[in-house]
């Protein structure tokens, strides 16, 4: 049985360390919201099937932190993320009882990668300062002319700019993918997940104003900011229920954006 004290630590812990995504699933109802604590996660794991496979990719992409600093290509992040982030997004979907579960498990994982990637267009300078970690494809710095060693040295350019901007659009295709699938989610959940989704991609706006430099600080949505993000996601969805509609309106991402803009993997890498 999951105590209170487990909750009560990991709710602390998870609001220090991912506020965004905290402040998004206080909109889950109860039942999901307490099952996603991680101190009461074997439990869970056991009541809701949880797959192993799900469970050892994450594990193993924390363990690939402790002695990977760099990726050469997007399909190297990819795999990274696949355990990171993709299957967070896949054990959600699980512990969320959604009743359509192949057709909503691959948007999931693309939404879970989205979010993931905005992290690592909007955490550049923090990566590297606090934890020496480069997250940016080394192929696309050095596609637009940048390197390891500038963004080492914590010097942003327009080099960096444009490779911040490349994976920032990428980031934004995943977008379009993922919440394609919101639909698929038990109705008490599809307005929490939304919200979520658009409090990450409001970070682009961020990122945009500062002209592409996340190398020299670190943006960041204020509360105020954020309350006013759930009120008019709230809002729409009162008016739209269609979650890609309103991910559309609020965010200021087109679910119709042309997909060739965001690069794929394999793909060439465009010079701006």
């Amino acid at each position: 049985m999951v105590e209170d004290t487990q909750l009560a630590e990991s709710k602390s812990i998870h609001r220090q360390t991912g506020k965004t995504f905290y402040f998004a699933t206080r909109l889950l109802p109860r039942r999901v919201r307490q099952a996603t604590v991680l101190s009461a996660f074997s439990e869970v794991r056991e009541e809701y099937g949880i797959p192993d496979e799900e469970v050892e990719l994450f594990i193993d992409a924390m363990l690939t932190d402790i002695d990977k600093s760099r990726y050469e290509t997007y399909e190297d992040l990819e795999a990274y993320m696949r355990g990171s982030a993709a299957a967070v997004g896949v054990m959600m979907t699980i512990i969320m009882e959604t009743d359509d579960l192949e057709t909503a498990l691959p948007p999931a994982r693309k939404l879970g990668e989205a979010f993931q990637l905005t992290n690592f267009v909007r955490d550049v300078g923090e990566d590297i300062a606090d934890r020496d970690r480069i997250y940016l494809p080394l192929e696309t710095l050095e596609a637009h002319g940048a390197d390891a060693e500038t963004l080492e040295a914590r010097r942003f350019t327009d080099e960096i700019g444009d490779a911040v901007e490349h994976e920032m659009r990428r980031a934004e295709g995943l977008y379009r993918e993922g919440v394609t699938g919101i639909k698929y989610l038990p109705r008490d959940c599809q307005l929490p997940v939304l919200t979520a989704a658009v409090l990450y991609a409001d970070h682009h706006r961020l990122v945009r104003e500062r002209g592409y430099d996340t190398v020299t600080a670190t943006p960041s949505l204020g509360t105020i900011r954020k309350a006013a993000l759930v009120a008019r996601t709230r809002w729409h969805w009162l008016w739209s229920d269609d979650p890609e509609a309103v991910f559309e309106t609020v965010s200021g991402i087109s679910m119709n954006g042309d997909r060739s803009s965001a690069p794929g993997p394999g793909d060439p890498i465009p010079m701006r």
